[in-house]
């Protein structure tokens, strides 16, 4: 199993499952003209299904600290804020993530 480099150390925070193998979604995008249609909603729902039937029992991911729009909608989906994350092994302003994971 290949492991998150870039999961390995969490500041400010933890992952929910510690070590346990886990699923990650790296990317969800949607075009101006079909935002507000609940597509991103769908895309977390088939990251899930797609975790879980591979034998996952956790999904992780991370944004930037002001997409607020995005940490809405994995808060409502029951994804927990686990803390913060340098993406690419830089640690500066432009690699800083907030991580998520959500128990499935």
């Amino acid at each position: 199993m290949e492991r998150e480099a870039s999961y390995e150390l969490v500041y400010d925070g933890k992952w929910l499952t510690g070590d346990a193998s886990y699923a990650v979604f790296h990317r969800a995008a949607v075009g101006n003209d079909y935002r507000g249609m609940g597509i991103a909603r769908q895309m977390l729902s088939c990251a899930e299904k797609l975790a879980l039937e591979s034998g996952f029992n956790s999904l992780r991911g991370d944004t930037h600290h002001d997409n607020k729009a995005m940490r809405k909608l994995l808060e409502k989906r029951g994804f927990v804020p686990c803390g913060t994350i340098y993406i690419n092994g830089g640690m500066d302003a432009q690699n800083k993530r907030v991580c998520y994971e959500k128990l499935l």
